[in-house]
Parts: structure tokens; C-alpha cells; sequence
């Protein structure tokens, strides 16, 4: 928020014109500024089809869906920490909160983790967009991750789509259930699951699995 260089009597100084503030009336804008940001990053052309090569004009003009938006945004976003005052009876209690739990749900978003900016980060991202599926099939996608240079970024895999109405009075309200795996293909085979389960998710229409890579220095995954 500008404050025209009034002082901030919280950091004791002047606040250069910017001053924080929080709550969902300023989050509210922020993530609304945030897809629009996304939106014009593809429209101006720095993704090809299918991977983003981070500088303006480098790919082609996409028109990017209201999946893909939204899959960028909290593909990108990073675990909050500390904890969250509640005002019961009128006495505060803090609780603390994680991941995927209705307190912060995917986190905190952020452009750098979720778009590629040349010189500014070292994102690699691959992007599908308003892909359709099928019922009964699967689509398949080969990464491998090589970590021999130095690269140690979580890998993060993002599965959004718009569902339309469930039935009224419904409790399995997903009309298309869509399910989100990672494979790895060759030693243990191990399978990973979306926000933050050992199974598949049968509720929400975003899954998003994040992998740790650090101490694998390849790692073939489907």
C-alpha cells in the first residue's frame, strides 16, 4: 500500500512510500494482479507448446486457460511459517499450521517459483495447456531430473481442471475425478501422491505432488 512516505510507527521509520499490510482485502488483489501478470507472460509469447523458455518472444503467443493459470499459482507457492492467532472468548490463541491444512492450504504464492525469468531465476517449466482427457485413459509424461550440476529444486507437479456443479445435497461432489501420480521408473518404482497423501485424491480438483531431489542425482519419473 503507498503511503506517500508517512512513518511507519511499527519499524520506528519512514517506509518509502510502501507500507504492509495483510488480510484477504489485500490478498485478494494481489493474486488477481498475479494472473494477469501470468496471462500476459504467455500471450507475449515466452512459452513454445509445451515448455517456457523464459524470455519475451522466445516461444509463441498462448492463450492460456483458467486451468493453467491457477496451476502456475500454486505450483509456485511456498509453505508459510509461525502460526495463526485465534480470538475465542475474547483470549488469543496461536495454532500452528501446514501445508495442505485449511490454514494455508498450498502456501504462499510466488511469480519466481512459478515462471521462468531469464537472469532472474532457474526455473524449468513445462506447461500443458487445456489438455483433454478421456474417461479410462491416462496421460504420460517422461522428466528426468539430473542433479550432477548443482540443481537442487524440488521438483513440482501440478494437476488443475474445472469440474462443473455436483449434484445438490451430494457428498462424492467430483463429476470428473481426475487423478495426479509420479512414478519413479526403475529401482523402487516409488509412486507419489498429491497434496500431501498416500493415496489418490478423490475431493478437490488441485493435486499437486512436490518431490525432494536433492539427494538423488538422477531421477527418471513418469
Amino acid at each position: 500500500e503507498c503511503d506517500g512516505g508517512i512513518p511507519d510507527s511499527r519499524y520506528g521509520a519512514r517506509g518509502d512510500g510502501v507500507r504492509y499490510v495483510s488480510g484477504t482485502s489485500f490478498a485478494a488483489p494481489t493474486v488477481a494482479g498475479s494472473v494477469a501478470l501470468i496471462r500476459q507472460y504467455f500471450i507475449e509469447g515466452w512459452c513454445t507448446t509445451d515448455r517456457c523458455c523464459g524470455s519475451k518472444g522466445c516461444g509463441s503467443s498462448i492463450s492460456p486457460s483458467n486451468s493453467l493459470m491457477k496451476a502456475l499459482l500454486l505450483n509456485g507457492a511456498v509453505p508459510m511459517t509461525g502460526k495463526v492467532q485465534k480470538v475465542p472468548n475474547g483470549a488469543v490463541l496461536e495454532e500452528s499450521f501446514a501445508v495442505y491444512d485449511g490454514k494455508q492450504g498450498f502456501g504462499r504464492i510466488n511469480l519466481l517459483n512459478s515462471i521462468p525469468l531469464y537472469g532472474s531465476n532457474e526455473l524449468q517449466l513445462i506447461a500443458v495447456n487445456d489438455k483433454t482427457i478421456t474417461y479410462g485413459n491416462e496421460h504420460d509424461y517422461i522428466i528426468d531430473i539430473d542433479t550432477s550440476n548443482g540443481c537442487s529444486t524440488d521438483l513440482k507437479v501440478t494437476l488443475v481442471w474445472m469440474d462443473p456443479p455436483g449434484a445438490t445435497g451430494c457428498l462424492n461432489c467430483l463429476v470428473n475425478d481426475l487423478d495426479l501420480h509420479v512414478e519413479e521408473i526403475g529401482g523402487s518404482s516409488k509412486i507419489y501422491y498429491p497434496n500431501g497423501l498416500s493415496r489418490r485424491d478423490s475431493t478437490n480438483t488441485v493435486e499437486r505432488i512436490v518431490i525432494n531431489t536433492s539427494n538423488e542425482e538422477r531421477l527418471p519419473s513418469r
